[in-house]
């Protein structure tokens, strides 16, 4: 996640000014989709844990007893 928090940062902004290119440019998309990809998977897999804390707190089990 720090990798591509860095990779979202644009390290190489300074780049678009010295070289005229497309390069530049679509190194920083390929950042930003990264970017979006890795923190969209780490909502995913903190929400997945989150329900499966959730599931096992509240079980068919925990009601009251039938005698």
């Amino acid at each position: 996640m720090v990798l591509s928090v860095f990779a979202d940062v644009d390290p190489v902004f300074p780049l678009t000014f010295l070289v005229n290119s497309w390069i530049p440019g679509i190194l920083d998309t390929i950042f930003q989709a990264t970017f979006l990809t890795a923190l969209l998977l780490y909502w995913l897999c903190i929400y997945h844990g989150v329900r499966q804390v959730d599931a096992r707190l509240f079980n068919a089990h925990d009601g009251p007893e039938k005698r």
